[in-house]
C-alpha cells in the first residue's frame, strides 16, 4: 500500500488498484495566524483558511501556565476566516491558541503562540 500525490491531491494504491480514502488525507486547516503579533491594543483577530466546510470550530486560549482562559467558537464556512478576539484582560506574556475542526467524526487541530505586549502610559 502506498500513498502518492497528484497535482495536489492524496491518492491510496494498493497492488496496483486505486482505492478511495476511508478519510481526506489533505489537510483541512490550511494556514493560521494572529494579527497583529505581538498584540498591542484591546483587541486581535485570528485568521485561519479552511479547505472545506466544517460543522464545528472551536477555539481556545492558554496562558503561560497552560491554564485555559478562552474557550470561543469561530466561523465554519470555506475560505478565509477571521475571528476578533478581546484581549484587554490579557497581561503582557506570551499566550498558545488551539484551534479545533470537527467533521463528521474526525477532529484536526493546529496549535500557535501569540506575545501581548501593550504600551505603558507614563
Amino acid at each position: 500500500m502506498r500513498v502518492e500525490g497528484q497535482s495536489g491531491k492524496s491518492r491510496l494504491r494498493m497492488g496496483g488498484k486505486e482505492l478511495e480514502p476511508a478519510l481526506n488525507l489533505e489537510p483541512l486547516i490550511v494556514k493560521h495566524k494572529t494579527y497583529p503579533d505581538p498584540v498591542t491594543g484591546d483587541t486581535f483577530i485570528l485568521h485561519y483558511h479552511l479547505q472545506a466546510p466544517v460543522g464545528q470550530v472551536a477555539v481556545q486560549i492558554f496562558n503561560n501556565a497552560k491554564q485555559k482562559i478562552a474557550d470561543l467558537t469561530g466561523p465554519i464556512r470555506e475560505g478565509e476566516n477571521n475571528l476578533l478576539l478581546d484581549s484587554s484582560g490579557l497581561n503582557d506574556g506570551l499566550y498558545s491558541y488551539s484551534l479545533e475542526v470537527q467533521t463528521n467524526d474526525l477532529k484536526h487541530v493546529k496549535s500557535g503562540f501569540f506575545t501581548v505586549h501593550k504600551a505603558k502610559e507614563g
